[in-house]
């Protein structure tokens, strides 16, 4: 399939849901309860508006000498006035980033944000010490680009927001802390994320991430994000304690 053609599958499976554009909106109008949505069929009519979604629309693979992209291929149904964020992952190889990684990767980031109702774009990248300055200077591309009325945010490695201080100068509105899959610190983590705690990054203060297969905790009145390693439906998203 080639990537004009995926791409065309990935707008006529967000056009279908509705002829309505969502308005976009900062995190500060933005839901307290988001569904990550991955790269598979989901049908979110079910919603509320009092929701958000964030879908997983392109992934991009570093290598060296190499760029590949893998456009979002099954359709994600969602109703009008909920809001969204596009998701973009990069995956990489050791050594393989350069600054024209850099421009090409900016390009597709700044296109997600372009697709229909997106308010914002959120990118997932498991980023290397060694990778971090490049990323900076992607975030700052794409901050530099990205229409004001967008909110840019990244998800983050607990330890990112605890003792490790390289994100707090980041262009960015939010860093999602992933409270799941933590291995052996989980429990540390997790106590730093209860309502009588708050992250040492201040980046990382406003929101959490959790997974549907693992015991949550208090949102505290912050933003929660959802993960589900199966699709999701209305009786699973009211299992999450967020449907209220």
């Amino acid at each position: 399939m080639s990537a004009r053609f995926r791409r065309l599958v990935l707008l006529l499976s967000l056009a279908i849901v509705s002829s309505v554009v969502a308005v976009p909106a900062g995190f500060s109008d933005f839901p307290k309860t988001i569904l990550w949505a991955w790269d598979r069929a989901e049908d979110l009519r079910f919603l509320p508006a009092s929701a958000g979604v964030a879908f997983l629309a392109d992934t991009i693979a570093i290598s060296t000498g190499k760029i590949s992209e893998r456009l979002r291929s099954e359709p994600v149904q969602i109703s009008a006035g909920v809001p969204r964020l596009a998701v973009v992952r990069i995956e990489t190889k050791p050594n393989s980033l350069t600054p024209e990684a850099r421009s090409r990767v900016a390009g597709s980031v700044l296109r997600a944000a372009r697709l229909e109702g997106v308010s914002g774009i959120q990118i997932d990248f498991d980023t290397r010490r060694s990778e971090r300055a490049w990323f900076r200077d992607l975030l700052l591309d794409v901050r530099q680009k990205l229409p004001r009325q967008q909110t840019l945010s990244i998800t983050a490695l607990a330890s990112w927001c605890e003792g490790d201080d390289w994100i707090s100068d980041l262009p960015i509105d939010e860093a999602v802390p992933m409270l799941f899959r933590l291995g052996p610190e989980r429990d540390t983590f997790r106590r730093l994320a209860a309502c009588d705690h708050e992250f040492r990054e201040h980046l990382c203060r406003s929101s959490f991430g959790f997974s549907t297969d693992e015991a949550g905790l208090s949102s505290c009145g912050k933003r929660v994000y959802w993960f589900s390693p199966v699709p999701w439906t209305s009786a699973l998203f009211s299992r999450t304690g967020e449907s209220k």
